[in-house]
């Protein structure tokens, strides 16, 4: 504590609580400022601290100051949003170039939270405002595909600072489908020409692949593959294709 006098002071003391014990505080480098830092830890929450002066005339003044003491600030979580976590439920994975993230644990007094974004090997920083739903991270452009990491910063009134543990994402919004061969083919190589009324198709996908689904009427009816190994899956028709000309879609999932 810093307290700031006549110069014809010549003793102020300081008393915390009411508790009726006194500590002397000690004359300043500049005249009229005395100074005291208590030597142990003083508890959190509301304090009242007294003070009195005595002059050279033996004349006596007091005065109190109400302060608080917050050391405690909850440390932040960040996750990302259910609806946006397109992959397996918490594996970081999303297909949205823009995914939403939800923030937690943030205290009442706080009165900035900042969101860190770490992407290729640049970090850029965002404030956030609570909104009606409260606290919540959208990036204002899409993202390109690739791993991020995020981290949220909360400071409070009392200007204690936590950080919340890091989040791995990443953006996948792409997958291709690199080859579909009809395994029975009977005619020319490649010609897809069969004499099998049950075809067999092969697809080769991306390994990241989980799901992979065929059909024979543009997408109507889905049929979906078995995975025989990485990055490959296959489907044999269960009924009889008929005479003529056909067109397979497939459709994969990662």
């Amino acid at each position: 504590f810093r307290v700031t006098v006549p110069e014809d002071v010549t003793v102020v003391r300081l008393s915390l609580d009411g508790s009726g014990s006194w500590v002397n505080a000690t004359a300043g480098a500049t005249k009229g400022e005395w100074n005291y830092s208590w030597p142990s830890d003083v508890g959190e929450g509301k304090h009242t601290l007294t003070v009195e002066v005595t002059d050279a005339a033996g004349n006596t003044a007091t005065k109190t100051l109400d302060f608080s003491i917050d050391t405690k600030l909850s440390e932040p979580v960040i996750t990302l949003n259910s609806a946006d976590d397109t992959g397996v439920p918490g594996d970081g994975l999303t297909s949205r170039a823009q995914p939403s993230f939800t923030l937690q644990d943030i205290d009442a007094d706080v009165v900035r939270v900042t969101v860190s974004v770490e992407h290729g090997g640049r970090t850029e920083t965002f404030d956030v405002l609570q909104g009606a739903g409260g606290w919540s991270f959208t990036p204002t452009a899409a993202w390109a595909d690739g791993s991020y990491t995020l981290k949220v910063t909360v400071e409070d009134e009392a200007g204690n600072i936590r950080h919340s543990a890091p989040l791995d994402v990443k953006v996948d919004t792409q997958t291709v489908i690199d080859r579909i061969e009809l395994v029975n083919d009977s005619g020319e190589p490649a010609d897809n020409l069969t004499n099998d009324v049950r075809p067999e198709f092969r697809v080769t996908v991306p390994e990241d692949v989980n799901r992979v689904r065929v059909s024979l009427d543009g997408g109507k009816t889905w049929m979906d593959a078995t995975k025989a190994s990485a990055g490959v899956w296959s489907y044999t028709w269960s009924s009889d294709v008929t005479e003529g000309a056909h067109v397979l879609t497939v459709e994969a999932t990662d």
